[in-house]
């Protein structure tokens, strides 16, 4: 058994893993002059690498999926170990990979999910250290009253509830971790070294990509300023919605590392107990968190980047108490999406969602994955874009998309192999623009949170398909009288494809309906 390993280890494919283990680890060693915390993490991650990239040269799954598995279950919990361990941005990194689940595999994603609730809070006195370098006061000169406690406490920061000495209203603290920004580049630096492992035994599977928009998102989110404006930003785009709400922003007692705002009561989205209390409907609590998003995305291309559960809260509407209200939290993180993308993206979905292939194809043709187009409608609305016609909200299993991306090799005469399905998946995603991935991410968040509510496919499908249809005619340039002619266009556009739509579907179910009565003639 030893001598087979180290047959293994020399072998030319085994001695490429040794040399990205080794310039890992001489990578470390390279940053022996920098302070013991930085060079210990560095040291670690090294560690971790090497030890991943042995697990699945050693294992010799080749296209035995279990196996794979296998080596995914114990390479996530490895990275998910590390993960606590560094903490920060570490966690973040964790986080952002746990909501790629168009991209990497589940054992992935599902294992570094449970990193959404494991963020562990500072002591009291580091907030105290943060407040004084800030704003050169301590807590108590601002604020009558501030719990030692945080009420939350997240990868980057951790929030407390005070009260404003002035004028009595009650604040949410939000404090970023002390010696973020010091740590930043050997972090980084070390997540690269990390997923360049992964790239270089898997060269299918491109993410270095991945780590520099994570780089650039981190500069975004450590900087709170940027939040507050943001936060502003979609209170305006939102201001004439009654069923949503924003934080307000207190920017005399904000800095880059300090964010003061508005405190809003409410219950978490994914708190289903508690939203009943309310005696409101979880599916339709649903509707208006798809609907909230649909919105950013189609209309404005504001794109905010982490919608999981705890950024979302739902309380009672205060000028209607019986109606839910959203309140929107946490705006460290937005892609802005170009005009052109925008507009190109409504008409995508308007187009998968009424089975329009030939838009589907002129999109993605703009897009430069063209020769991908008929996957499209199985990724936004789970129907095939050939064969029998299936009704809208379909639910659909993962082998039954295996299966669609099976046929699309066949049309192109190069039937697929279980691997090779998995790989096409992947090239048909690394080929997408990447404000695409974003916005996927995006909305399968949402997605989740839909599922978990108790909302359907259908009554999303139906969300994204009329904000789609009106984000298609928005055009910001325009004036004001022209932008209102376009808001109507929209409406009689989206009356006219709504009945197309409802006719396709009548359709579909009196053939279904013939063929069920024609088989039991037969019986």
């Amino acid at each position: 058994m030893a001598l087979s390993v180290v047959r293994s280890l020399v072998s030319a494919h085994g001695r490429q893993v040794v040399a990205l283990g080794l310039a890992t680890t001489g990578s470390a060693l390279a940053y022996y002059h920098a302070p013991f915390e930085p060079a210990t993490r560095v040291l670690r991650t090294a560690s971790v690498a090497a030890s991943i990239a042995l697990d699945y040269h050693l294992s010799s799954c080749g296209d035995d999926e279990q196996c794979l598995a296998r080596v995914h279950e114990r390479s996530a919990t490895k990275i998910l170990e590390l993960c606590l361990r560094h903490g920060g941005i570490f966690v973040k990194a964790g986080q952002y990979l746990a909501s790629l689940t168009h991209v990497l595999p589940p054992q992935y994603t599902a294992t570094l999910a449970t990193l959404q609730d494991k963020a562990h809070p500072r002591p009291f006195r580091d907030v105290v250290a943060i407040f004084v370098e800030e704003l050169g006061q301590h807590p108590l000169d601002v604020f009558e009253h501030i719990d030692t406690e945080p009420i939350a406490a997240a990868s980057l920061a951790q929030v407390h509830r005070a009260v404003l000495r002035k004028s009595g209203e009650h604040v949410a603290v939000k404090i970023q971790y002390p010696r973020l920004h010091a740590l930043l580049d050997t972090d980084i630096h070390s997540l690269t070294r990390l997923v360049k492992i992964i790239v270089r035994l898997y060269p299918n599977l491109d993410f270095m990509w991945m780590i520099d928009e994570f780089q650039g998102n981190m500069a975004k989110e450590m900087d709170f300023e940027l939040e507050g404006r943001s936060a502003e930003r979609v209170a305006g785009y939102l201001r004439n919605r009654r069923d949503v709400a924003v934080p307000r922003i207190h920017w005399n007692l904000t800095t880059k590392r300090l964010l003061v705002m508005e405190f809003m009561e409410g219950v978490r989205v994914d708190n289903i107990g508690a939203i009943r209390k309310y005696g409101f409907d979880p599916p339709s609590v649903s509707s208006i968190v798809s609907d909230v998003f649909a919105h950013l995305i189609f209309h404005h291309g504001f794109v905010h980047a982490d919608p999981h559960p705890g950024n979302i809260l739902i309380r009672p509407r205060p000028d209607q108490p019986k109606l839910p209200q959203m309140v929107l939290l946490d705006h460290g993180l937005y892609q802005e999406l170009t005009d052109e993308f925008r507009l190109d993206y409504c008409r995508l979905w308007v187009a998968c969602i009424v089975l329009d292939l030939r838009a589907i194809r002129d999109v993605s043709r703009r897009f430069g994955v063209e020769s991908y187009y008929k996957l499209f409608p199985m990724l936004f609305t789970f129907r095939p874009a050939g064969g029998e016609r299936k009704p809208l909200g379909t639910s659909i299993n993962k082998e039954a998309v295996l299966e669609e991306i099976y046929k699309f090799g066949q049309e192109r005469d190069s039937p697929l192999s279980s691997r090779q399905i998995t790989m096409e998946a992947n090239d048909f995603l690394s080929s997408l623009p990447r404000q695409m991935l974003l916005v996927l991410k995006t909305q399968n968040l949402v997605r989740q949170i839909n599922k978990h509510l108790g909302g359907t496919s259908l009554g999303r499908l139906k969300v994204m398909f009329r904000q789609a249809v009106r984000g298609s005619f928005v055009v910001h340039d325009h004036s004001v009288v022209s932008r209102m002619i376009w808001a109507i266009v929209a409406e009689i556009q989206l009356v006219k494809l709504r009945l197309a739509l409802w006719l396709a579907e009548l359709g579909t179910w009196i053939s279904r309906f013939n063929r069920s009565d024609d088989r039991v003639m037969i019986g």
